[in-house]
This record gives C-alpha cells, sequence and structure tokens, in this order.
C-alpha cells in the first residue's frame, strides 16, 4: 500500500514488550510494504526491525496508573474529589454481588475490570457468558468506561500519561520529518486511552482490540496542518476527530497550543 511513497529507512516503529504488540506491528509492517493486492498470511512474514519500549521503565507507551508513583498520587487526588466519589461511589451497590460469585473482595471499580475483560474475552471466543453475569453485563462495561475516563480527568494525570506520547509525536513533526515520513507506535487500549484523553477527545467507551489512531501532517501552502483520525472498532472505520476550538484540519500552531496543557514540562516526572 505504502511501497511507492515509504522505504524502511522513512519509517520508525515501536512496540511495547508484549507478544500480541510485537506481532500486531509486524502484520501492519508486512501489509504496509506488500506490493501485492491481495496479502497472503499464509506466506512467511518479512522481519522488520523496530524498537521496544518496556512499559516498565519507559514512559512513552507505559501504564502510570502501575508504573508512575506521581501519577498514582494525583488519582489519589481525583478519586477524593467530589467528582471522583460521586463517579465510584454509583458502582458500589453491586459490589457485594460480585464478591459472592468471583470471590473478589471489591472496593473499588479497578478491580472490575479484569473481571469484565474476563468475562468479553470469553464471550468473544464463542464461551457462554455465565448466568450470574448477565444481570451485571452492562453494568460491569460502564464500570470500565467510567475508570477509563477517570484516567484522562485532570490535566495533571495526562500530562504523565498521553500526553507523554503526544509530545513525542510533536517533537518528531518538528524534528524529524525530514527523514522520516510515518510513526508507528504498537500498544494497548489503556494507551489509546490515554492519547485521546491528552488530545481531550476521548468519550466514554473501550476502545476494540483493533482501535487505532492516526495523526496525519498536511502542507496546504505555506502552512502545515494536523488532522486526527480514530478508528474505535475495525467495522466502524476512521472517523475523523474535532479538537476543541479547531477545525477537522487544525494549523499545526493551533494544535500545539490546545493541547498544551497535557503535554509534560522538566518537572513532571514520576
Amino acid at each position: 500500500m505504502y511501497s511507492k511513497y515509504l522505504d524502511g529507512v522513512e519509517v520508525k516503529a515501536v512496540s511495547t514488550d508484549f507478544n500480541r504488540t510485537k506481532d500486531s506491528l509486524y502484520l501492519v509492517l508486512n501489509r504496509l510494504f506488500d506490493d501485492k493486492d491481495n496479502f497472503d498470511l499464509s506466506h512467511p512474514l518479512k522481519q522488520f526491525h523496530f524498537e521496544v519500549a518496556p512499559v516498565q521503565n519507559s514512559r512513552l507507551l507505559s501504564f502510570p496508573i502501575i508504573f508512575c508513583p506521581r501519577y498514582q498520587e494525583i488519582y489519589k487526588q481525583y478519586k477524593a474529589s467530589e467528582e471522583g466519589r460521586r463517579l465510584f461511589k454509583k458502582y458500589a451497590e453491586h459490589f457485594p454481588y460480585i464478591y459472592e460469585h468471583t470471590g473478589v473482595n471489591i472496593t473499588n471499580i479497578v478491580q472490575l475490570v479484569p473481571i469484565f475483560e474476563t468475562i468479553k474475552s470469553n464471550k468473544e471466543w464463542g464461551i457462554k457468558t455465565p448466568t450470574w453475569a448477565k444481570p451485571v453485563y452492562q453494568y460491569l462495561m460502564s464500570a470500565v468506561e467510567d475508570f477509563y475516563m477517570s484516567m484522562v480527568a485532570w490535566p495533571g494525570l495526562n500530562k504523565l500519561f498521553g500526553g507523554v506520547l503526544l509530545n513525542e509525536i510533536l517533537r518528531n513533526i518538528d524534528t524529524n520529518m525530514e527523514t522520516k515520513r510515518l510513526f508507528l507506535y504498537s500498544a494497548h487500549d489503556l494507551n489509546v486511552v490515554g492519547l485521546l484523553g491528552a488530545m481531550e477527545l476521548h468519550w466514554a467507551h473501550i476502545p476494540y482490540y483493533t482501535a487505532c489512531i492516526i495523526i496525519e501532517l498536511y502542507q496546504i501552502g505555506h502552512d502545515p496542518y494536523v488532522k486526527v483520525l480514530y478508528q474505535e472498532d475495525y467495522s466502524k472505520g476512521f472517523k475523523e476527530m474535532r479538537l476543541p476550538e479547531c477545525d477537522v484540519l487544525c494549523p499545526l500552531e493551533k494544535f500545539k497550543k490546545t493541547v498544551d496543557r497535557s503535554i509534560p514540562g522538566d518537572n513532571d516526572y514520576c
């Protein structure tokens, strides 16, 4: 698809240190540089070099709610705020029911995430939803959606989360576009949430396995513009996103100004 536009030297690719994200990146790179109209998965994949960013010690594609003490402290402040207390309280009534059927002593909605993800994944593999879970399936999904929203609720959280990746993207636009045409990052649903949150584009939803954000750079006349596209699920395709106070095609400097409060500074350390 891009084989005539790109060569391997013009692409920088980064993955987290999980087999599933590395394999996804291999597939994307193979498809990008395959000349055939019909990509054949039965053929051996070509090997491409890409960087690996471990989530434990690289902030670029990390999970700060697990690995960043400063983020954890700000998130604790959010949970203690009126907005946070209201959010977490609304799900408490079903905690005893979940405990009764799972044996997990639920004290906050974070603990509902692996329960919902397990049920959801099993369902996708054709395993029936347990009888006990059917009455609370929508409740669990709503709790996970709100938990994701809470992770990007404050600018201080975004600076330590998706703002790190967004800062890298903006730096690439400013300094690397002469030598690179494409930057690929293969990561997780939480990273999608973080990047959307840093651009103030996230809403209450759970990104699907094929969720993807594309940030395109355009040159119109003498002026650079940015367009953001988001695919929530491959079946829905990409849709153009509109940042606050921006058109779909947003002047680069206005884009930077819009997201500035999510960009980490020198003192925004973990």
